[in-house]
């Protein structure tokens, strides 16, 4: 597992109707999770960031059971976050974040 500078790692966890834990994943190479999202497929999408020097956006899919499907790492010269994301109709999703 990879953490940034500041030893943070980003977690996702999917609680059942009582509130109790059902799986919990910890981000490989994530510092932050910001948003997740839904999909008709009962699919989650998730987004954040790597953290540290030189951020890079980070999109994730995960199946309903916690097991990864697909993640995916945008950067540039410049650090990126992404702040938010939706499911879309036709599987995909819509991701909305920052550049500075």
């Amino acid at each position: 597992m990879t953490e940034d500078d500041n030893n943070t790692t980003a977690m996702v966890m999917k609680l059942n109707g009582a509130g109790e834990p059902e799986w919990g994943r910890r981000g490989s190479g994530v510092s932050h999770y910001n948003s997740a999202s839904i999909a008709n497929d009962s699919s989650i999408f998730i987004v954040g960031d790597t953290g540290g020097g030189n951020t890079d956006m980070v999109a994730e899919k995960l199946a309903w059971d916690g097991t990864p499907v697909w993640n995916l790492r945008f950067g540039s010269n410049y650090d990126e976050t992404a702040n938010g994301i939706s499911a879309t109709l036709d599987g995909g999703a819509i991701i909305a974040g920052s550049a500075w």
